[in-house]
């Protein structure tokens, strides 16, 4: 699945005390005593797709379900739409979720945008990432780069944890 796909599932919660409600809906009721001398080797199968099936799939008098990869037609006379009642208990929820078993980078990527947050001056607008002290144990600066000797220099005393030192400028022989 594409990671631009969504798909919603349904799903039934349950919590303590809760009651049970009744619930009406339309099915597909196959006619088995026609399906056989019709589909032969097949009518279970096809049974079982008209059972699955959607009444809202219906297309005038026949409805098309797949049956092993093929798209079999079957006449409005095989089957019944029939009301059926059930007993619900709990409520429809749409679950939503944070998969870490995607890897990092859903995680880092919503703490990220969590912290993202745009502030106004008077020069006009820009990003502040305001990330909470779980996230960032370590304080930390990101500065644009500047020429200012003042700037350059490592304070001691600074909660910010000390930089590599830099690498050799040139190779001795």
């Amino acid at each position: 699945m594409d990671e631009t796909d969504i798909k919603i599932l349904d799903c039934l919660t349950a919590r303590n005390g809760m009651t049970t409600s009744e619930l009406a809906r339309e099915v597909l009721k196959p006619k088995f005593g026609l399906l056989g001398p019709q589909f032969k080797s097949k009518a279970k199968e096809v049974g079982n797709a008209l059972e699955t099936a959607s009444p809202k799939d219906i297309h005038g008098d026949h409805i098309i379900v797949v049956v092993d990869g093929s798209r079999i037609k079957v006449d409005r006379k095989y089957f019944d739409v029939v009301k059926m009642r059930e007993k619900v208990a709990g409520e429809r929820v749409v679950p939503h979720v944070i998969e870490p078993s995607h890897g990092l980078d859903r995680i880092m990527y919503t703490c990220l945008e969590h912290a993202y947050t745009e502030k106004q001056d008077k020069e006009g607008t820009y990003v502040v990432m305001r990330l909470s002290p779980i996230s960032a144990p370590v304080k930390v600066g990101v500065f644009p780069l500047m020429g200012k000797e003042e700037l350059l220099t490592w304070n001691p005393q600074s909660d910010v944890a000390k930089p590599y030192p830099a690498a050799p400028s040139g190779r001795q022989a």
